[in-house]
């Protein structure tokens, strides 16, 4: 009886989280995806990959049929095994549009149930843990990411960065094999997206830092953090070695972001923006009070829990009296932008917006958010009311806060007429940049004369292209209208072929002896040695942890 009655218990929590996925994506079928920050340049990157899962390749590396067809190296420099969903769902029903609802769908119902997890191992109150997931979920930050932002990879790297401290959680806690949730939640991050996981790692290393010394069993717990580091890097072996292969084999250019002072606000921007639980776009003026401009925020709910959490702070459990400081600090250091100034001088200018902590902040403020909700529920006789208060600021402000969005919006995107619009210079080689232009225009030149490529001589491939052209046969310099990068190899007439480098780093061949040119990226055995050793680190971690 007991065993039904739990099975009962852990069905029904599944079918609210399910619930609750379904209400996360009712604003997006409601009201449709808008042109948004870094909507396009996603848009491309599934339409990208179904192209080439319906091609029987699931990981591609050099983007051929989106991007202008200029031969883009993303899925090296950007990881990509996450975005499957979106795109596999999106070519089963044949339809971007319902790819991306199905997508953010099946990751938020992952962020609750993973938030839902380590909650309640940490704190052991399923109370505090459903409502830990209920305002990590609704967040303000995390709908900012998915709505205004449109930035995919950091959306999905929140259902992971909860696993990555909860395995920090372990060491400091001696909690036998569960340190293994540090290397398994931070490659899931870096799988997600790569910004975060350098922002995780940057934060449990001063976590260690501060901590360490207070605790017991120094050498066992450094052991353990040893450990996890190689096991991190062999899960994320399968990312790291083409990525780094790629970046030492030639300079790249790379995403730099604006200056840091256009990041900077004033503190009547950001409170203003928290207070009413914006959800617009970062600098748009704000439609409630013209004289404030849009800051992306961690929201009223959550601000109001950092201020709750001081009050109550000598009856929070350790774990989260650190998590709220930690968060606070994150939160509120916005607020003073001679420390970002100063901040972005150093190495850390590569996480290009300050505002991008406001992740990690969301997670320590939402774990604190769940231990003062169970302790107010506990405190009265009608649990159910408490419940039912909070039920209502969570539900109201997540709703007000997607109003702000859509009450300001540009107009809705029909994606079957989206072109590139991402910068094509990044992710290039930096040699290449003067040419940059020949090449998204399918230039190629022939023995000294330039040649305008028509579209049907341009054929897509998985990983590569063939290229056709009558000039081709019997010319003796044929420079072909792509970047050369590590992997790429040249073919004609079923052989491989000498491939030479012009000084712009175009792909160049010479004495030609057909009308056509095949070029694949084609793996290398260091990415073949790398898969290898992710798929059996990866094993062993998960033998390990659930062997018991």
């Amino acid at each position: 009886m007991k065993k039904e009655e739990k099975f009962g218990t852990k069905l029904l929590l599944l079918l609210v989280m399910l619930a609750l996925s379904i209400v996360f994506v009712a604003p997006f079928v409601m009201h449709g995806i808008h042109m948004e920050d870094d909507l396009s340049f996603h848009i491309e990157r599934i339409r990208e990959l179904a192209q080439n899962i319906a091609h029987g390749n699931w990981n591609p590396h050099y983007y051929t049929y989106e991007f202008w067809k200029m031969g883009y190296p993303l899925g090296v420099f950007y990881p990509q095994i996450m975005m499957l969903p979106f795109a596999g769902s999106a070519l089963m029903f044949k339809s971007v549009t319902s790819g991306i609802y199905f997508g953010i769908g099946f990751y938020t119902f992952s962020t609750l149930y993973v938030m839902y997890f380590v909650v309640n191992r940490i704190l052991q109150q399923k109370t505090a843990a459903f409502w830990s997931a209920v305002l990590y979920t609704f967040s303000c930050y995390r709908m900012l990411d998915i709505l205004a932002r449109f930035a995919v990879g950091e959306f999905i790297a929140m259902v992971f960065v909860p696993l990555a401290f909860y395995g920090l959680y372990a060491v400091f806690t001696d909690q036998k094999r569960k340190w293994l949730y540090l290397p398994i939640g931070l490659a899931l991050v870096l799988l997600s997206h790569l910004l975060t996981a350098l922002m995780v790692i940057l934060i449990m290393a001063l976590l260690v830092v501060i901590l360490l010394p207070f605790v017991h069993q120094r050498k066992i717990k450094l052991v353990h953090l040893f450990k996890s580091g190689l096991l991190f890097s062999g899960c994320s072996a399968t990312f790291l070695v083409p990525f780094i292969h790629e970046m030492t084999y030639q300079a790249i250019v790379t995403p730099k972001g604006n200056p840091i002072d256009q990041h900077i606000f004033t503190i009547k921007n950001i409170f203003f923006s928290t207070l009413i639980n914006s959800n617009q776009r970062f600098g748009q003026v704000s439609k409630w009070n013209s004289q404030v401009a849009a800051y992306y925020t961690i929201g009223l709910v959550l601000l109001i829990v950092a201020l709750l959490g001081i009050f109550y702070f000598k009856r929070l459990k350790m774990v989260s009296k650190i998590a709220l400081i930690c968060g606070s600090v994150l939160y509120f250091s916005t607020y003073f932008g001679s420390i970002w100034t100063l901040l972005f001088d150093t190495p850390l200018r590569i996480v290009q917006f300050p505002y991008r902590f406001f992740s990690l902040a969301t997670f320590g403020l939402a774990l604190v958010g769940g231990n003062l909700a169970e302790l107010m529920i506990n405190s009265v006789t009608r649990k159910w009311l408490v419940q039912a208060v909070l039920a209502i600021v969570i539900g109201g402000t997540w709703m007000w806060g997607a109003h702000t969005y859509y009450a300001t919006a540009g107009p809705q995107q029909d994606f079957a007429t989206i072109v590139p619009s991402w910068r094509t210079d990044q992710y290039t080689p930096k040699k290449a940049q003067p040419v940059i232009g020949q090449i998204v225009h399918h230039q190629a030149r022939v023995d000294g004369h330039l040649i305008q490529l028509k579209s049907n001589e341009i054929q897509s491939v998985p990983d590569g292209f063939v290229f056709k052209n009558a000039e081709f046969k019997g010319a003796k310099r044929v420079i072909l209208p792509i970047c050369n990068y590590a992997g790429l190899k040249v073919y004609q007439n079923g052989y491989e072929i000498p491939k030479l480098v012009t000084q712009n780093v175009e792909v160049e061949i010479q004495k030609s002896k057909s009308t056509e040119i095949k070029v694949l990226y084609r793996t290398t055995w260091g990415t073949i040695l790398g898969n290898l050793i992710s798929i059996i680190t990866w094993i062993f971690c998960l033998v390990f942890l659930f062997r018991h």
